[in-house]
């Protein structure tokens, strides 16, 4: 079962790595959930924010554009993402080539947020 999803947004991902704990609920708690969204020829990767997930990622990708942004779940790196400009928005939207990978990403992401919700 997951436990932890961490946010971290650094240059260097092996560094990132080393610190994927320092914040192990701070995601869980920016979002309302995560889908995906399946057309013709794409698959995202669609992260909901609430409230609190709007605020924190405007600051974290305003400064640091132009650099990666890591998520971790218990430990494993499943995604980096340059940050090309801020998001201000409710959803964060990533591009998959793979359906199923997409999938599973969302699945354990949404299996933290209910954890943490039940043992906060």
């Amino acid at each position: 079962m997951c436990k932890n999803v961490s946010i971290l947004s650094l240059e260097d991902i092996s560094s990132a790595e080393a610190n994927s704990t320092d914040t192990p609920t701070e995601m869980v708690d920016a979002l309302n959930d995560a889908g995906l969204k399946v057309d013709l020829m794409n698959t995202f990767l669609i992260l909901k924010l609430n409230d609190a997930g709007k605020e924190m990622f405007s600051e974290i990708t305003s400064q640091n554009i132009g650099k990666r942004m890591v998520i971790f779940i218990d430990g494993d790196l499943v995604l980096a993402a340059d940050i090309n400009e801020p998001i201000v928005g409710g959803e964060i939207s990533f591009h998959y080539s793979s359906l199923d990978k997409a999938k599973s990403i969302a699945e354990r992401i949404n299996q933290a947020k209910q954890l943490h919700e039940r043992n906060p």
